[in-house]
């Protein structure tokens, strides 16, 4: 019995990494002419990742 249950937490672990999560960062950004300050406000972990999963990382520059 007890071997089943850490099978099924096995599982269950490599079952929620499949699903890869989004990841948000929020920050505040502020200055002047001759400085500049961030601060971090928040990390939070959002729902699934809404896009095709081969990829991750935007590489196609238009956000710049």
């Amino acid at each position: 019995m007890k071997h089943e249950f850490l099978l099924l937490l096995l599982f269950a672990a490599i079952a929620t990494a499949q699903t890869p999560r989004t990841m948000r960062v929020d920050y505040v950004h502020t200055g002047a002419a001759s400085e500049e300050y961030f601060a971090l406000d928040a990390i939070v972990l959002e729902g699934a990742w809404p896009g095709p999963l081969d990829r991750w990382i935007d590489e196609s520059n238009l956000g710049r």
